[in-house]
């Protein structure tokens, strides 16, 4: 859950270019008497009376160009009777007009909806680009105007919290009292007790025409005002950056970051526009970027109070850097040697001994942080973690090593046993899973070395801790309210969504200990069928978001890959029939877009990989469609047409489903790339082994698409990779 919290600003808002200012401890008379005052506000505007709120609850009014004070409703109400007697009807309609419209030149009567559309890969991000940068509020809507036009005080909402959950923003928003101080030209703010309400982003804009906020002459509607915090940072680096790797890693550095995210500058040459930062060289040298964090989860709109509820979170928030490995700051009797043992390597070249003690803390330090990335870090990673421990201390390099940190890393290796030893003994689930191997207690036992359950796949969070509170006992009541609550006919997803989360330790515990099958898992987990839940529980374990990141890398390598595949198919050999076969029923379609080639890419994938399809890609006629298909594979996508065709695919199938253990899992389906996607996050989520047949292409996902690399590619995935990136030159 991504959650942004607006601190309270105090003289930083701007309203019309007037300052507002927060009350916070008005007394209980104060509001009462300002409710008061609230019931003549209809009648000031039918009559086109100039009013404001001066606190504390104070009314001040303009007639003729003369000014009162009321200090008490029942003055003003007589003041209102005086008027109404004198001039009978009151002022006419169009000198309510003349005064309500003459400060607005630019007023247009016609509709004016706000432009707001969802593209790319973070919803959030679009939805904050529509406010303003100075004021917080969103610059193309009429609030303002219609506001002004009915004579009365804006209502004003502060975002206290954004909850950013599957793709769909909703806005924890605390609601204010306002009064406009005429004499000073400024608004005053109080917060009203207890007003909290959700809103989804929708509600930030205003796509209703000026004329449906009146029936009768009354605003039947109160548009919003919304106040948000930003931060803006200025760096000045000391030289021009290499690579994007390289400012992520300073700026990392520089505003002590410990997320990934990505970077977009403002273009010059498209007028500041926001543009995504892909080459170095294009940054200009006094540049304005943006960071946009990667992950997140969240909600639709709900007034109920779960919203509010702290929902367990996992314990890892990202995988292996992907730069240099973060050395961790030791004690301070450790920090104080190595500094000068850095400067006197830089003037002699002497290396430092370090005492049993001193090593012992360095060491503890580093098994601590590379757990908090990977319990069971490879031999790769932890020669990355020594290197960047030596790069940081020269004075800890080893003389007698051909890298000078080789020890350092052989001494990690057997810390980081010794930390899991401690875990293990502590109850840490991680670890304690591949607890009971052979000893000399039991020598019996399995090999310690054999089966060790552990992330295989670039998994962050492979097997979590209950949360904190929860027992398994507590934790399968909450799978029982699921399982209740999936059955119904209308569903509340977010009270799914919320204890999915909460019982997700719960449930990879069971998936990761058990040997049960797949039915019997989802006959427990019946959520998980859900294709909503399939792409949040991937994004528990990986924390990424599936469905952006999956389609964003195969729309940016699709036309890539179709050039690879006809450059295949010119040539000779079954390989090449295929692909040909592919591309010529590709070719032959009415409609080309991003549907179509996303299939053609998905299908032609495996045949270029030279891998046997016949066991996965399946396909049936609706006669032949059953709940348990006999389809002779553990892993399948079957495609359920109207009549056996004579091509290879299907663009326009009646649907797909996906097979799991001779399983239908999920169904239903119209496009085989969501099929691809569900049955990739399923595989995550039930912990499942790649099809054999199609490895290569699972990897190809995997690595490459979705970039959860570990390092190590087959070959053919290698020799594809590297077509693609340089092509991407």
């Amino acid at each position: 859950m991504i959650v942004i919290r607006a601190a309270r600003a105090k003289g930083q808002i701007l309203f019309k270019n007037r300052p507002v200012r927060f009350y916070e401890d008005l007394a209980t008379g104060v509001h009462k008497k300002q409710k008061e005052f609230d019931g003549l506000r209809q009648q000031f505007r039918s009559m086109g009376i100039r009013y404001g709120m001066i606190p504390p609850a104070r009314l001040i009014v303009t007639h003729n160009g003369q000014s009162r004070i009321f200090k008490q409703p029942g003055e003003a109400e007589n003041f209102v009777k005086a008027l109404r007697s004198e001039s009978g009807q009151g002022i006419s309609a169009e000198q309510v007009e003349s005064y309500s419209y003459k400060n607005w030149d630019n007023f247009q009567s016609d509709t004016q909806s706000s432009k707001f559309g969802v593209k790319g890969d973070c919803v959030l991000r679009e939805a904050l680009k529509h406010f303003h940068p100075v004021t917080g509020f969103a610059p193309d809507i009429l609030h303002d105007l219609l506001e002004e036009a009915c004579g009365g005080l804006p209502q004003f909402w502060r975002i206290d919290e954004i909850f950013l959950v599957n793709n769909n923003v909703s806005l924890l928003c605390s609601s204010f009292e306002s009064w406009y101080v005429e004499h000073v030209r400024c608004y005053e703010l109080s917060p009203m007790p207890g007003r909290l309400s959700v809103f989804q982003i929708l509600d930030l804009n205003d796509t209703i025409t000026l004329a449906a906020y009146f029936i009768d002459g009354r605003l039947m509607l109160s548009p919003r005002r919304y106040i948000l915090q930003r931060t803006t940072r200025k760096i000045t680096l000391a030289s021009y950056p290499e690579s994007t790797d390289e400012l992520k890693n300073v700026l990392r550095e520089k505003l002590d970051l410990d997320k990934n995210f990505t970077i977009q500058y403002e273009d010059p040459d498209f007028d500041g526009q926001l543009v995504s930062l892909v080459d170095i060289n294009e940054l200009p040298p006094k540049a304005t970027v943006k960071l946009f964090f990667d992950g997140g989860s969240s909600s639709t709109s709900t007034t109920d109070s779960e919203l509010l509820t702290d929902v367990s979170t996992p314990e890892r928030v990202s995988g292996w850097p992907q730069g240099n490995f973060p050395v961790p700051a030791f004690s301070y009797e450790v920090e104080h040697i190595l500094r000068e043992g850095n400067s006197a390597f830089e003037k002699t070249g002497k290396v430092l001994q370090l005492t049993r003690d001193q090593k012992h803390d360095v060491l503890e330090k580093l098994a601590a942080a590379i757990y908090n990335f990977k319990a069971y870090p490879s031999d790769k990673e932890l020669s990355k973690a020594a290197e960047a421990l030596v790069t940081k201390h020269p004075c800890l390099k080893e003389l007698g090593s051909d890298t000078g940190w080789f020890g350092w890393k052989t001494s990690i290796k057997f810390k980081m046993g010794n930390y899991r030893n401690k875990l293990r003994r502590a109850g840490c689930m991680e670890v304690a899973v591949n607890a009971g191997k052979r000893s000399k207690s039991s020598p019996d036992n399995e090999p310690s070395h054999l089966n060790i359950k552990r992330a295989r796949r670039a998994e962050v969070n492979y097997l979590p801790d209950f949360p904190q509170g929860h027992d398994a006992s507590t934790l399968e009541q909450q799978r029982v309210e699921i399982t209740e609550e999936v059955q119904k006919a209308e569903k509340n997803l977010v009270v799914v969504d919320k204890k999915m989360q909460m019982t997700f330790a719960l449930r990879r515990n069971e998936i990761i200990t058990s040997s049960s099958p797949v039915k019997e898992i989802l006959g427990r987990w019946p959520a998980l069928r859900l294709e909503s839940q399939v792409c949040a529980e991937f994004q528990r374990i990986t924390n990424q978001n599936l469905t952006n990141t999956f389609y964003a890398e195969l729309d940016r390598h699709s036309f890539r890959l179709m050039t690879l595949y006809r450059q295949r198919a010119a040539k000779t050999g079954k390989t090449a029939d295929a692909l040909a076969e592919f591309l010529r029923v590709h070719d032959l379609q009415d409609q080309h877009d991003v549907h179509t080639r996303r299939t053609t890419v998905l299908c032609a994938l495996p045949v270029y990989l030279r891998e046997d399809t016949s066991k996965f890609f399946k396909t049936c006629t609706i006669e032949d469609d059953s709940e348990e298909p006999d389809v002779d594979s553990s892993v399948a996508l079957l495609t359920v047409v109207r009549e056996l065709p004579d091509v290879a695919f299907q663009y326009n199938p009646e649907k797909i489903s996906i097979i799991l253990e001779n399983e239908v899992v999920i169904t239903n389906l119209q496009r085989l790339s969501d099929a691809f996607l569900l049955m990739f996050g399923l595989i995550y989520a039930l912990d499942l082994s790649y099809p054999k047949e199609m490895a290569n292409t699972f990897e190809f996902i995997q690595k490459v698409l979705l970039g959860l690399d570990d390092g190590k590619l087959k070959p053919r995935v290698l020799a594809l990779k590297n077509d693609l990136l340089i092509h991407a030159q």
